[in-house]
């Protein structure tokens, strides 16, 4: 897998299949996801919010925020798509303000024709891998084709947000999961905080947190902080700074720190890189 930085670089559309394959971790990479569930249902943990997708759903997400798989029904079969942000920035669709800002998208789709479109997309997308060529043909036609097929999505108006809910988590990692979405932009927020949240001693609830979401609960702190900082500065003018202690960050040597460790870039050279500059 390349590092977030290099993942970045890429201009064309990454795309694949899963099959009864779940994410068991949380995890995050830089590019905008088109998720289509061909068969089955997924649960999805994406922020603040849970969505459940069927089949014939397709969700539009900005997969820099944090998000994992929890749950996958036997026989269901995905679709995914990684659009780059700045390339999803230029298509200055109508929900690219909204997607940008951190918002997950669902639409339903229009069953066997959509189906058709999508496996289309994604043929072309390895056919383009396999020739091992950045400027093959049929990754710019894949490319053209998913600006195409959103666009079209945008105008007959299929979006649904019906699935998603807010509903109070089930189980104490998740619980602090929702606590940290919640409280992220709050600079006192650590360990000690989020475990008290759940009734926990810290060392249990560190314990808890990795067992369920393979990661820590410092780590799950910064990748939320860094993500909101992305959307500000793909979607605001704020200064680095400013947004910086915007969403927690004590300090604007941490927030520089940080935010280049798990981004691969300081603030101001991703701002330049989303905006094509």
């Amino acid at each position: 897998m390349p590092g977030f930085r290099e993942a970045m670089e890429v201009t064309g559309l990454l795309a694949g299949r899963h099959e009864c394959d779940g994410h068991p971790s949380m995890h995050r990479h830089p590019e905008i996801e088109v998720n289509y569930i061909a068969s089955g249902a997924v649960e999805y943990r994406y922020g603040g919010s849970t969505l459940t997708l069927a089949a014939g759903s397709l969700a539009v997400f900005w997969a820099s925020v944090p998000h994992i798989a929890s749950h996958v029904e036997a026989n269901t079969t995905q679709l995914w798509y990684h659009i780059p942000v700045r390339v999803f920035r230029q298509w200055d669709l109508p929900i690219t303000a909204r997607v940008l800002a951190g918002k997950i998208l669902t639409f339903e789709t229009d069953g066997a024709y959509d189906h058709a479109i999508l496996e289309r997309i994604l043929a072309d997308t390895e056919t383009s891998r396999r020739d091992g060529d950045g400027r093959s043909p049929f990754g710019r036609v894949a490319l053209l084709n998913m600006h195409a097929y959103l666009a079209r999505l945008c105008l007959v108006e299929r979006e649904s947000t019906a699935q998603l809910t807010a509903e109070a988590p089930s189980g104490r990692a998740a619980a602090m999961a929702a606590f940290v979405v919640a409280h992220a932009g709050d600079a006192d927020l650590d360990v000690a905080r989020v475990a008290a949240a759940a009734g926990l001693h810290p060392t249990t609830a560190m314990r808890e947190f990795r067992a369920a979401h393979g990661l820590t609960i410092g780590t799950y702190i910064h990748h939320h902080r860094v993500s909101w900082a992305q959307q500000l500065l793909a979607t605001t003018d704020d200064t680095t700074s400013r947004i910086g202690f915007s969403v927690g960050f004590a300090s604007t040597s941490s927030f520089y720190a940080t935010f280049t460790k798990h981004v691969g870039m300081p603030p101001g050279q991703f701002r330049k890189h989303v905006h094509g500059s």
